[in-house]
């Protein structure tokens, strides 16, 4: 690795002004070469995109035996520890940093999906999960019946993504909004490609969007466009301004604007925070109370359909195959740490252990018509015969 990066310096400082190459080389080359040996820059054992990790030295360049390697950023290694800001600006740094990560970590890919797609990938949390991932993506598909107005960005690095929605505004203008991603490199990757398109710097107010296709129940939580009003059945959707009339603000999880969120078992809505969530379905209290329980181990909200009772406390299936066992004896099931395992490995639980004796000698459980004087199992009872027959020989 020590070797690419020496000759990509190179390469990068001669590309962009010969007499900075020329400067480097006549005062630095040497010593960047040396600092490149003694912290032998490599990829993490942990595969973590766009870092390098490195030997620890002290003041004199020495690498210090007895602490483990360091782990950075592959822009900040080559600032901090090889000082390339000496000679070069962030644009050339960030340009050598790029070929790094490229050659060691594989290219990114950066695209602009729109339609169904963007619901795909919200579907498949690309860009890390949030309150409009995964199961909720279905309330996000105003972005899909919209997609002459709204495109999502996508950043791709080896394991890490990015994402963002990028809106065309009233004016033809776009802004780019409502960034998610699972790395610092990944993040600064979509940030930097929206700001070299002008994504990123239009006026407040230029943010409104009009004659916006929608669903109720698909509307997602925004952001920077998050005050709306809705005219001949079109939703308008701006930030706020002081002249600017608005009806709500669009901060639902569950994609309603009208009369707040529905509950999906008596159809009546309510104000969002009176609600339970229970995978993607919202109950309203008493619905709660009646169709819909908690698990005494997983601690999470499930309709009753998938209840189970062990020693009169509820359960979630996976908590009740994890938990539960059923008695051998009676059939009943019970907590698996409440009951016994016999000598015939059958699962005994505490109601039914008088039926069954413990062996005072090799403390394994027998039925209690298997018991020989004072609690032996039969064969610690023939061992202690035995050893009693010894005793008497022995005299």
């Amino acid at each position: 690795m020590k070797q690419f990066v020496y000759d990509e310096i190179g390469k990068q400082l001669w590309e962009w002004d010969k007499n900075n190459y020329k400067e480097w080389i006549k005062k630095e080359w040497e010593r960047t070469w040396r600092l490149l040996n003694r912290y032998d820059p490599k990829p993490p054992l942990d595969k973590s995109q766009g870092f390098i990790s490195f030997n620890p030295l002290d003041k004199n360049e020495v690498k210090i035996p007895e602490k483990a390697r360091i782990k950075i950023t592959v822009a900040k290694f080559l600032v901090r520890k090889l000082e390339l800001n000496k000679f070069t600006n962030d644009e050339i740094i960030r340009k050598i940093s790029d070929k790094i990560n490229e050659n060691f970590f594989g290219e990114v890919e950066i695209r602009l999906d729109k339609g169904s797609k963007i619901t795909e990938n919200y579907a498949n949390n690309i860009g890390g999960n949030s309150c409009m991932s995964g199961d909720y993506s279905k309330c996000t598909m105003l972005y899909e019946m919209n997609p002459d107005r709204f495109e999502q960005l996508v950043v791709v690095y080896a394991n890490d993504t990015a994402r963002a929605i990028v809106e065309l505004l009233d004016n033809g203008k776009k802004n780019c909004d409502r960034v998610y991603a699972t790395s610092d490199f990944v993040e600064t990757k979509l940030e930097e490609y929206a700001k070299s398109k002008g994504w990123k710097d239009q006026s407040r107010n230029d943010l409104i969007m009009s004659g916006l296709n929608f669903k109720d129940g698909c509307v997602p939580y925004m952001d920077t466009l998050r005050y709306y009003r809705i005219e001949k059945n079109k939703l308008i959707i701006f930030n706020r301004t002081r002249n600017r009339i608005y009806v709500g603000c669009l901060e639902s999880t569950c994609g309603n604007i009208y009369g707040g969120t529905i509950c999906c078992s008596c159809d009546e809505p309510f104000d969002e925070e009176d609600l339970y969530r229970i995978t993607d379905e919202w109950y309203c209290e008493d619905c709660y109370n009646g169709e819909c329980f908690y698990c005494q181990e997983c601690e999470t909200n499930f309709h009753n359909d998938y209840k189970f009772i062990i020693q009169g406390n509820s359960y979630c299936e996976n908590c009740a195959n994890s938990l539960g066992i059923e008695c051998d004896y009676c059939d009943e099931t019970v907590h698996r740490e409440s009951c016994i395992v016999t000598n015939l490995e059958l699962d005994i639980c505490d109601k039914c252990k008088e039926n069954y004796f413990n062996c005072v000698v090799c403390n394994k459980w027998f039925d209690n018509d298997d018991n020989y004087e004072g609690d032996y199992c039969e064969d610690c009872y023939k061992e202690k015969l035995e050893d009693e027959d010894e005793e008497v020989v022995g005299v």
